[in-house]
């Protein structure tokens, strides 16, 4: 009967001590999976959010290129158009995903105050890059050349503001990017001091009253 309850204690103290330890390898591996995710996110959205700001300034410089080569009829027109048009639809897409959280299939972020409030509030980035997009498309498709004067002027007067927003977003996007992976590394921190010192009072006690019992079963 005795040798029944050695056997059936070291099992549970056993079963414990295993449950914690694989308990605690999920959690490692869960903050670990975690980490990864934040700092492809974070390197994905600063990245789209860098290439917009990029893309701002390509539309702007193809729509002068095809005001200019409109006008003398020249031949590299219709390649300019079709690039602008490019940009102009790369554009589209990244504010899109931006101002939505949803970077691309299977990847979403949730936005901040801060971005929300860049993109819907006050500033309304979302509604002036399509403005400013859309003005770009009517220049490529207007036969007009007062009109495509005005519209020329409005793109590259806009292009000046656009960009500086643009720059605080990609900004406030690495900030938060950097807050996030900060706040993991900590979680990753406080997992393996746990996990330190669960083994140490898994030593003291679970496997030392243990091996007292063993050494009392042999004297």
């Amino acid at each position: 009967m005795q040798a029944q309850e050695l056997k059936a204690s070291f099992t549970k103290r056993y079963v414990i001590a295993i449950s914690l330890i694989a308990l605690l390898s999920s959690g490692a591996f869960y903050f670990l999976h975690l980490g990864l995710k934040t700092s492809a996110s974070t390197a994905l959205i600063v990245n789209m959010s860098g290439k917009q700001r990029m893309l701002s300034q390509r539309v702007a410089s193809l729509s002068q290129q095809y005001y200019f080569y409109s006008n003398s009829k020249n031949v590299h027109m219709e390649a300019v158009r079709v690039d602008l048009l490019l940009a102009v639809e790369e554009m589209a897409r990244a504010n899109a995903a931006l101002s939505s959280g949803k970077l691309k299939e299977g990847v979403e972020v949730k936005l901040s105050p801060e971005i929300l409030e860049t993109y819907y509030g006050e500033i309304a980035l979302k509604k002036r890059v399509e403005q400013y997009l859309e003005r770009a498309k009517r220049l490529s498709q207007t036969p007009s050349r007062d009109e495509s004067a005005e519209l020329l002027r409005e793109i590259v007067h806009i292009s000046n503001t656009l960009l500086q927003d643009l720059n605080t977003a990609v900004l406030q996007y690495q900030i938060e990017g950097e807050k996030n992976i900060a706040e993991v590394k900590q979680l990753e921190t406080l997992v393996w001091i746990v996990t330190l010192i669960t083994l140490l009072l898994e030593v003291i006690f679970i496997f030392q009253p243990m091996a007292h019992k063993i050494r009392e079963l042999f004297q």
